[in-house]
């Protein structure tokens, strides 16, 4: 029957830090009875923090059959509270992509402005047939832009144009 002491541990059932879950209790030189995460050739304690450079834990090697505190576990977790004037860099420009997603760039051309949304559009429009019979105008725009069906015909419903309309010379 297990003592009081025993029925009354409790540990988280993974580690906080590293997600590790929860192996097994193990007697620990300095610290009494703890719990380690991992498992089941290593398992190891929960990080605790190392100065001012993150955090460490230790490691029971199953294999040997104790504690290893001849090398260092490779973990070492950021604080993301540290880098607040980054943080706030980001989410400036993450705004900033938002609102220039839906705007045209404006570019020059021998000395005129134009927006890239006023040539496509002109060019849309000025798209025609080269033959007597007629054409699908998606057809005509996919030979004039150098593009698939599906953007042809994308093309032609962005700026109001029927992509079945048929166009002839």
């Amino acid at each position: 029957m297990p003592s009081a002491q025993t029925a009354a541990r409790w540990c988280p059932d993974e580690c906080p830090i590293t997600g590790r879950k929860f192996f097994m209790w193990i007697e620990h030189p300095d610290g009494g009875m703890v719990p380690t995460y991992g498992g089941p050739f290593d398992s190891f304690t929960i990080p605790t923090r190392d100065g001012d450079e993150g955090f460490c834990c230790e490691r029971y090697d199953h294999d040997y059959g104790g504690w290893r505190d001849d090398e260092m576990v490779g973990l070492k977790l950021i604080d993301d509270q540290s880098d607040e004037c980054e943080h706030g860099q980001v989410a400036e420009l993450q705004a900033e992509i938002e609102r220039l997603k839906g705007r045209s760039r404006t570019i020059t051309l021998a000395g005129c402005e134009y927006t890239e949304d006023d040539l496509i559009g002109t060019a849309v429009r000025c798209v025609s047939g080269t033959s007597r019979q007629k054409t699908p105008r998606w057809v005509l725009m996919m030979d004039a832009f150098v593009c698939g069906s599906g953007v042809a015909q994308a093309l032609c419903r962005r700026y109001g144009l029927d992509p079945d309309e048929g166009l002839r010379k």
